[in-house]
C-alpha cells in the first residue's frame, strides 16, 4: 500500500493522533461536522487531526465501468483540509487488493500507516472493507485491539432535499444545472482548476476573447454557458465573466473545454493556473449556423450574466 503524507505544521509527527476516514470528494457541510469534532478533540488534547483518504476514488476502482466523476482534485482536497484546520493528509493508493481486505485487515493497515493514532472520527453511516462489510460497530470493535477510540458523529441532514448531505447530491446539482446549490452545500462555488492553454483565438475575431482550460474529469458539469468567478493562483483579485463548457458544436471540439470571457480584462495569462468558479447556469450549449449568430448569442449571454451579478450585488 503506497502512502503519501502531507504535513502542514512543524510539529512532530507523534502529534498526529486524530484520523478522519473517507473519500472527502467535494467537501460539504456534512464533512465539516466531522472537522468540528476533530478540532474539539485536538484542542482538548493539544494534538493534531488529519484525514486518511484514497486515490483513485474507491467507487471507481470497485465499479470498473463506472462513470462516477470527481468533484475536486487532490490538490483541492488537500487545500480544503488545511483551510479547515487539518494538520496532515495521508493518501493511500486504492486498488483491488485494498478493496478486498476484510474489516480486520483494513483497520490493521490504517493503524500501521498511522502509528501515533489515538482517535478515529467517522460519520454514523461509515462503511469500509470488502463488500462494505464493515460499519461503525465493527470499526469500534477492531480499533479497541489497538486502544484507539472511535468517535461517531451523527449525520447532518439536508431538509430541503430530504436526505443527508452528500457528494452524490452535489453531482446531481451539477447535472441538473444548479451550481448555486453546491455553494449552499459547501459555502463555496464549485470550481475547476486548470492551466490556461492556447486556443484557436476565434473569440478575438468577434470581440469576445477567452481563456481556455480543459474540463478534465469534471464531466458532471452540464455543458452550457455559465456566469463564473475567476481567480488566478497566488492572486487576490477576483474577476467575473461567462464561460462556455463543452465541445463547442459550432466548431466540433474533441475534448471538453472551459472557455471563459472575463469582463473588462486584457492581460496575457497563458500558462497561468486559474480557478473557474460556477455561479449560475445561463443556457445549454448550442450549435450556431454562423459567427454572426454566435456573436449575437454571446452578447445576449453577457447581458444575462451581468443582470445576475446585479441581482447578487457582485458588480
Amino acid at each position: 500500500m503506497l502512502i503519501k503524507n502531507f504535513n502542514f505544521t512543524d510539529q512532530p509527527l507523534t502529534n498526529n493522533k486524530i484520523l478522519l476516514l473517507g473519500n472527502f470528494d467535494g467537501i460539504h457541510k456534512g464533512h465539516k461536522i466531522l472537522f468540528d469534532k476533530a478540532c474539539e478533540i485536538a484542542k482538548n488534547g493539544n494534538i493534531n487531526w488529519g484525514i486518511f483518504t484514497f486515490h483513485p476514488h474507491t467507487y471507481n476502482v470497485i465499479h470498473e465501468n463506472s462513470k462516477n466523476t470527481l468533484l475536486a482534485s487532490l490538490r483541492q482536497k488537500i487545500q480544503t483540509i488545511k483551510e479547515n484546520g487539518g494538520a496532515f493528509v495521508s493518501i493511500a493508493r486504492f486498488n483491488k487488493d485494498f478493496a478486498n481486505l476484510s474489516a480486520e485487515e483494513f483497520v490493521k493497515k490504517i493503524v500501521e500507516s498511522n502509528p501515533h493514532m489515538e482517535y478515529i472520527v467517522v460519520g454514523k453511516d461509515y462503511r469500509f472493507a470488502k463488500n462494505r462489510s464493515g460499519n461503525v460497530d465493527v470499526l469500534i470493535g477492531e480499533s479497541l485491539k489497538y486502544n484507539i477510540k472511535v468517535c461517531v458523529v451523527d449525520l447532518l441532514m439536508d431538509n430541503e432535499n430530504k436526505s443527508k448531505y452528500s457528494s452524490t447530491n452535489m453531482r446531481l446539482f451539477l447535472t441538473n444545472k444548479e451550481p448555486e446549490k453546491v455553494k449552499e452545500y459547501t459555502g463555496k462555488y464549485f470550481e475547476v482548476l486548470g492551466r490556461v492553454k492556447h486556443g484557436d483565438k476565434r473569440g478575438r475575431t468577434i470581440n469576445f476573447p477567452t481563456i481556455n482550460i480543459l474540463l478534465g474529469k469534471y464531466t458532471d458539469l452540464k455543458f452550457g454557458v455559465y456566469l463564473v468567478e475567476v481567480q488566478f493562483l497566488n492572486e487576490e483579485q477576483i474577476y467575473y465573466g461567462m464561460a462556455n463548457v463543452g465541445l463547442r458544436p459550432t466548431f466540433k471540439l474533441n475534448k471538453p473545454l472551459i472557455e471563459t470571457n472575463i469582463f473588462n480584462f486584457e492581460r496575457d495569462v497563458y500558462d497561468k493556473r486559474v480557478a473557474i468558479r460556477f455561479i449560475r447556469f445561463i443556457r445549454d450549449e448550442k450549435k450556431f449556423n454562423s459567427l454572426d449568430e454566435l456573436k449575437q448569442a454571446i452578447e445576449a449571454d453577457k447581458i444575462t450574466a451581468k443582470n445576475i451579478l446585479v441581482s447578487l450585488n457582485q458588480t
